[in-house]
């Protein structure tokens, strides 16, 4: 039998050829626009979503407002301010040994063993607060121990340069659930809104071997807003002082001494007892 010659049409090979050419431009077109909208349109989506799994926050507590008034040479005192106290942390992952690590620090904090070993115990924790407002001395010991995963900082803390003159009036604070000073009576409750501040976030991120670092990139807390009030705290002291030998000369269980400015009714003096 006589052999069938193949014959290819120049015609069937370009229009092949052109057909791969187009698929594979549609091919590159596709895949060059999903790099554009991902590194593009969802570039800021990726950046915080990768910045989540390598980021730790930390929230930066602000300054308190202060609480002033005015003596007697009209210039401002502090009725209520802020010093600064060492806070110990521990970051769980980077505690190598918690049972070694929670005897040492037990001992040196006066906390039970239990109560940080607990807190060690969370390898998934990127943040345990361990003590707070220690002493520097006992901050310094802590930092002579070098146990890996645990650090020092410093916190603000509420002071009362005149001890427990106005106290009722000041009131004081303690902290609340979400770490903040918050204002408990007098003063400190009734403006705590504006004293209190705005707290800020810090970040902190994990290297591959898993050990904390403290990154740069941060929001600022803000301050709160300080108030000065119209009590003179000489007349406020001599206020006292007189209800207190009043009451005792007169065997009273209470009292009340109000002193004010008649022409604009501010209030230099408030004493009152018992406190």
């Amino acid at each position: 039998m006589p052999k069938k010659k193949l014959r290819f049409s120049t015609r069937s090979i370009v229009s092949r050829t052109t057909l791969l050419t187009i698929l594979i431009l549609i091919a590159s077109q596709i895949i060059l626009g999903r790099l554009f909208f991902i590194q593009v349109r969802n570039h800021k989506q990726w950046v915080l979503k990768a910045a989540s799994q390598q980021q730790t926050p930390i929230k930066l507590l602000p300054e308190r407002g202060e609480i002033l008034w005015r003596g007697k040479d009209g210039t401002l005192q502090r009725a209520a301010t802020n010093n600064h106290a060492p806070t110990i942390w521990a970051v769980p992952k980077e505690v190598k040994n918690p049972q070694e690590a929670s005897a040492l620090l037990s001992r040196t904090l006066d906390v039970p063993r239990e109560t940080i070993l607990a807190k060690l115990s969370k390898p998934n924790d990127p943040y345990e607060s361990i003590a707070k407002q220690t002493s520097a001395k006992t901050a310094d010991e802590i930092k002579n121990l070098n146990i890996a995963g645990i650090y020092i900082g410093q916190e603000p803390t509420r002071f009362y340069p005149s001890q427990t003159l106005a106290s009722h009036v000041l009131g004081f604070v303690s902290e609340d659930k979400d770490g903040f000073q918050s204002g408990r009576y007098g003063i400190e409750t009734y403006y705590d809104d504006l004293l209190r501040g705005k707290a800020g976030q810090g970040y902190g991120r994990q290297d591959a071997g898993g050990k904390f670092l403290f990154g740069t990139n941060r929001v600022r807390p803000e301050a709160g807003a300080s108030i000065i009030l119209t009590i003179d705290p000489n007349i406020q002291f001599e206020a006292e002082r007189l209800l207190a030998d009043s009451m005792q000369q007169w065997k009273a269980k209470s009292g009340t001494v109000i002193a004010m400015e008649p022409k604009t009714g501010r209030i230099l003096a408030f004493a009152n007892a018992p406190t």
